[in-house]
């Protein structure tokens, strides 16, 4: 494997490590990164007038005690003038108001626990009228009352917003972000592929099974035969024999019309229908008689001749063809003689009467059956059915672009789903289980039913188009039909002789119909499958309804209230069944729908209790009957339907609730198309999801991810850089937006339930102690006005001549002179004291000159400071540079051949080469700097020790200066701020140590 030989740049990091400037180049790292923070943070701020703060307006909005009480969650005690001296400093022209971009000027302070978001909330709240502008009382509502107030309390229950680092993320938050996005855009995107198969699927039925000509066909033959109901009704009273004698007079001059003048067509049926071939009686019948499933005694009972009941065995079939161009006299004679062989006896279980009818305006074939079922009881059921299908599917070729529109459409879908089943596959068994998830399921069900579909489609064309065909040729209908015509009369058995032999007609008759039966069996199986396969787009549409959280809420709703609806069902069924299965014993005996358990519960359901159905009962059964009904209909359908309803309705409210206002599907669709935009060119979700969720090879096994990391990790994929950036900007948005979505437990209710209780506690020791101040100053007050009294009353009495002062009984007289000599006493007081203030003033005034002077020498010196650091932070940006290309460099490098080049390293030539003067001159240089921002940090701290001395001796000097000079002010306020120095260097201290997460 070749290597590159490192650039110049390279070899002064490999220098600069083997002098030992590992420690100072860790340090200046953490420095470096800590300045890329606080730029990318600033950078986040996208308003451009924010303005940008001094260094004494940060030290002065440092200094608030607004900042305590928010750090430590006591939002409650904040009160207008804590605001109101935020806004003294962030509003010097006292406009009474600030602007949202002066508000976000608070980012630039340090150590300050106040987030962008939270002042995006913060101005949202304050700013209602959008303005633009934030008065102190709007501001204090906002933060004590508004999103941030509740951000806070969610962070005192440990449900606030994670702490997100720039350029990475945890693993699973990434993973959880990556499973999310994947599904939402793979429904998104499934949506309309849904809608254009549901299009495609429904072209591609109606294509084929022609619904409405098959009920016109079947609504034309039923009623051609307008006396279906006799052979029954007749059979059950006169027996076999009368539905036989049905048959010959009725059912035969239905079919057989063979009066050529008004009928000149053979065969017509209904007058558009024509006969294939001929009718056939099919039948079946059990083969022999056996012993009754009853005991001996009641065997001889129902038969006291042979004790043996007439169905035993298996059933045979038996088939008879009655071939339309024969004379209707020889099909009577035929009916005839099967009446006479008791054709329809005790042992047949079924009889059909089967047509194969083709209509050519319709282009429809149609298989006619008419049932009767001859029940133990003796009842003869009837049933007509029939099936309808296409003669000629394809007959116009547009026919055929449903059929390769829809298998398009499946293809695209197994390939879509095939590209994310192969790499579940290549992840084993584990990526296998995680793929075959319910939506996955319904997509795979979706795609191999369609394909079901198709192939069960394809196979009835090729019975309608090929086979069906081939057996029809073989009957030599137009041969037949024209002999009738030219006869003017149908055949005898020796006029049909002369043109096929009457046997084999039959035979060849017998097969259109047993193919015509296959045909028929699988139309059946083919509209069952058409109806099924809607249950499953309807299925793909629920997994595309939750692409949009305003679709997703009827799904969410539906999950949301399954468990409640299934235990509601248990209790349902349980008070249903009961109902149902009484009125089946109560009903049942009588009516044909409460006849069987099944039955009852349709009727239940379908109908109710009317006074026909119980008119001829006794009054006793009456009377159970309609309180029956009534509970029924007070219980189930009153009671238990709108508890149903309730459960329903509170699960939507609850879910339409927590949605709040999701976007609308327009929005979401525009939004996608801007993301597929962007992200074109990256690695598809799902195989991230696979690679990153292997159990025994995850690509990355860290649970920290960065840009760089991830990068890595799917550096064979062609991930990019920007992609890597993109998937963490998204999870960090992620992150933040699930923040958002807090569900209090009742521990937590309790927990804010203690909160408020013992804010109240709080604030009532407050007012307490308020109240107590406010005595307090009242009783002072009170003690000063005494006092000023007195005060006044003995300044009258000293420019008296003379006064007597009361003691006991006796009164002291004062002098003249002692009054003379304590005024001049007093005067002399008061001229030392005005010299003496004179003296402080002076002397502040010298101090605060003098403190200007060193303040102004500090700004230079921080200015110089500040270009060295600037300087440091470009070079060691070189470096950082120097050591990603190194790592590329490094990249698939042996390193115990690598321990040993330091010794090897040891020669003659490489010291001179590494020691020359280019090199020596960059290293000498940076540790000069390095030397000289250190000396320059020990000035400053020295000069902070001395000005913090000259603050306090200051301060005692102005507390004199108040005291003489009544409580008013005398040296500026300005002098007593804390020196920027001291400040600075906490700052640049804590910038430039490693915490415990950067470590």
């Amino acid at each position: 494997m070749s290597h590159s030989i490192p650039d110049k740049e390279n070899l002064l990091i490999i220098l600069f490590l083997s002098n030992g400037g590992l420690s100072v180049l860790n340090l200046s790292l953490h420095a470096l990164w800590g300045v890329q923070l606080g730029s990318g943070f600033m950078a986040v701020v996208d308003d451009a007038a924010v303005p940008v703060l001094t260094v004494e307006t940060k030290i002065l909005l440092q200094k608030l005690k607004i900042w305590d009480k928010i750090s430590s969650g006591n939002l409650h005690s904040i009160a207008l003038s804590d605001v109101q001296s935020l806004f003294d400093i962030l509003d010097p022209s006292e406009k009474g108001y600030i602007t949202r971009s002066e508000c976000f000027s608070l980012l630039q302070i340090q150590n300050v626990k106040i987030s962008r978001s939270y002042l995006k909330d913060l101005c949202e709240d304050a700013d209602k009228d959008n303005s633009g502008t934030i008065s102190a009382e709007e501001f204090l509502k906002a933060l004590t009352t508004g999103k941030v107030a509740f951000n806070y309390l969610k962070e005192s229950l440990n449900k606030g917003a994670k702490e997100m680092k720039q350029n990475e993320c945890d693993r699973s938050d990434l993973i959880e972000w990556l499973h999310e996005e994947y599904e939402t855009t793979s429904a998104l995107y499934s949506m309309p592929s849904v809608l254009i198969l549901l299009a495609s699927y429904f072209y591609f039925a109606i294509s084929h099974i022609d619904v409405a000509n098959s009920w016109r066909m079947r609504n034309t033959l039923y009623h051609n035969l307008d006396s279906l109901w006799k052979p029954a009704i007749r059979g059950e009273r006169y027996g076999s024999k009368a539905h036989m004698e049905w048959t010959n007079s009725t059912w035969l001059r239905k079919y057989y019309r063979q009066n050529l003048a008004t009928d000149p067509v053979p065969g017509r049926v209904a007058i558009q229908n024509q006969m294939i071939g001929g009718s056939r009686l099919h039948k079946e019948l059990y083969n022999q008689t056996g012993p009754c499933m009853v005991s001996p005694e009641q065997a001889s009972l129902y038969n006291s001749y042979t004790g043996e009941c007439d169905r035993y065995g298996g059933l045979t079939e038996v088939d008879i063809v009655l071939p339309y161009h024969l004379l209707l006299s020889i099909h009577e004679n035929t009916i005839d003689n099967l009446t006479r062989s008791y054709y329809f006896d005790n042992r047949v279980s079924l009889v059909e009467y089967q047509t194969i009818l083709y209509n050519g305006h319709n282009n429809m074939l149609t298989f006619e059956r008419l049932q009767w079922d001859s029940q133990t009881s003796g009842y003869l059921q009837l049933w007509f059915n029939h099936e309808s299908w296409m003669a000629e599917p394809y007959r116009d070729w547009f026919n055929v672009i449903p059929d390769i529109l829809f298998v398009l459409i499946l293809l695209r879908m197994a390939h879509q789903e095939a590209k994310e089943l192969l790499p579940a596959i290549a992840g084993g068994l584990d990526g296998i289980k995680d793929y075959f998830k319910f939506w996955n399921i319904v997509d795979w069900t979706a795609i191999l039913m369609g394909f079901i579909n198709v192939a069960l489609w394809l196979y009835l064309f090729l019975k309608i188009s090929i086979e069906l065909p081939q057996v029809i040729s073989l009957v030599p209908q137009a041969e037949l039909d024209a002999r009738v015509l030219q006869n003017q009369t149908y055949l005898t058995f020796d006029t049909l002789a002369e043109i096929i032999d009457p046997f084999l007609l039959n035979t060849r008759i017998n097969d259109v119909f047993i193919v015509a039966r296959e045909i028929y069996d699988f139309h059946m199986l083919l509209r069952a499958f058409f109806f099924g396969y809607f249950f499953i787009l309807m299925l793909k549409f629920f997994k595309s309804f939750q692409a949009n959280p305003r679709l997703d809420i009827v799904v969410q709703t539906i999950n949301h209230c399954a468990v409640n609806v299934a235990h509601f069902a248990i209790v349902f069924l349980a008070i249903f069944l009961c109902y149902a299965f009484a009125g089946h014993f109560l009903l049942g005996h009588k009516h044909k729908g409460w006849s069987s358990m099944l039955g009852s519960l349709f009727m239940l359901w379908s109908t109710t209790l009317t006074m026909d159905m119980v008119a001829d009962f006794s009054e006793p059964v009456q009377a159970v009957s309609y309180a029956w009904t009534l509970t029924y209909q007070i219980l189930v359908q009153q009671v238990m339907l709108n508890m149903l309803y309730c459960i329903v309705f509170d699960s939507y409210a609850f879910v339409k609730t927590r949605a709040g206002s999701p976007l609308t599907l327009y929005a979401q669709i525009r939004d996608a198309a801007a993301t597929a935009r962007e992200t074109r060119t990256f690695v598809n979700l799902y195989t991230l999801i696979v690679q990153l969720e292997d159990d025994d090879f995850p690509a990355h096994p860290n649970e920290i991810v960065t840009a760089r990391s991830l990068k890595r990790a799917f550096e064979a994929d062609g991930m990019t850089r920007a992609n890597a950036e993109y998937l963490l900007m998204k999870t960090a948005d992620f992150v933040q937006e699930k923040s958002q979505e807090v569900e209090l437990t009742l521990s937590d209710a309790i927990r804010v339930t203690g909160h408020i209780q013992t804010t109240m506690l709080k604030s009532l020791d407050y007012a307490e102690g308020s109240l107590m101040m406010i005595s307090t100053e009242a009783r002072n007050k009170e003690a000063a006005e005494r006092q000023q009294d007195r005060a006044a009353f003995v300044s009258n009495a000293l420019e008296m001549p003379s006064f007597e002062q009361k003691q006991g009984d006796q009164v002291v007289p004062v002098s003249d002179d002692c009054l003379d000599i304590l005024e001049r006493s007093l005067d002399r007081v008061a001229e030392v004291l005005a010299t003496c203030r004179q003296e402080q003033t002076n002397v502040a005034a010298d101090i605060h000159q003098e403190l200007q002077a060193i303040w102004k020498q500090e700004d230079q010196r921080y200015q110089r400071v500040d270009a060295l650091i600037h300087e440091m932070e470009q070079n060691l940006q070189a470096m950082e540079r120097s050591i990603g290309s190194m790592g590329v460099s490094f990249s698939g490098t042996n390193f115990q051949q690598l321990a040993s080049v330091p010794e090897r390293c040891q020669t003659s030539q490489l010291l001179e080469a590494l020691d020359s003067q280019a090199e020596q001159g960059c290293v000498g240089r940076l540790d000069t700097k390095l030397q000289e921002l250190q000396k320059m940090m020990h000035l400053l701290g020295e000069k902070a020790q001395k000005t913090s001395q000259l603050r306090e001796i200051l301060w005692r000097l102005e507390l004199n200066l108040r005291e003489l000079n009544g409580g008013k002010s005398v040296i500026p306020m300005s002098c007593f701020i804390r020196e920027q120095r001291e400040v600075l260097s906490k700052m640049s201290k804590e910038e430039r140590e490693p915490s415990k997460d950067e470590d």
